[in-house]
């Protein structure tokens, strides 16, 4: 519960701003989506929400951010998969992810467009930031999805100078 509390200022606000069925008002806005560039074949974008930047995220070669993605945000690295699982935004399902064969169990909670994000621990965060991790699984209920890591470290790089740099170029 504690840790719910640690990033829950700003996964609030983000789950608030970017409800897919919530149409954008000023209690309500909805979050701006730029390519902020691309190595390797990852895509990295950077998300603000009237114009206050909240965080930037790396998408795998082919995914564009619509079934997986890292993101970068001053709380940690999360990963982030497509669900077809039913539930609220903010719900939490119990989850792990699997790298090289070493499984770690966190709890996932459910964001907008079908999609849930799990906090990546800190060695697995440097674990793939350093490039040393081939493979990864992430699973929810009985939902396996398989991350492609090449080219992993180039883009979270990327992303994290992103978010340095709140999204500007």
């Amino acid at each position: 519960m504690q840790k719910v509390l640690w990033f829950g200022p700003v996964l609030g606000a983000l789950l608030a701003a970017t409800a897919a069925q919530a149409q954008p008002t000023v209690q309500n806005p909805l979050p701006v989506i730029k390519t902020y560039g691309a190595v390797g074949g990852w895509t990295i974008m950077a998300a603000t929400v009237e114009g206050q930047h909240m965080a930037c995220s790396a998408a795998p070669p082919g995914e564009a951010g619509t079934r997986a993605a890292f993101e970068s945000t001053s709380e940690g690295l999360t990963v982030l998969v497509a669900t077809a699982t039913k539930g609220a935004e903010g719900d939490e399902s119990k989850g792990s992810y699997d790298i090289d064969g070493k499984v770690t169990r966190v709890p996932f909670y459910r964001r907008e467009n079908d999609r849930i994000m799990g906090f990546l621990k800190e060695p697995h965060a440097k674990q793939l930031a350093a490039g040393k991790a081939k493979t990864m699984t992430v699973t929810v209920g009985s939902e396996k999805t398989v991350l492609p890591l090449e080219g992993v470290a180039a883009a979270l790089s990327k992303a994290n100078r992103c978010n340095d740099r709140e999204g500007k170029p």
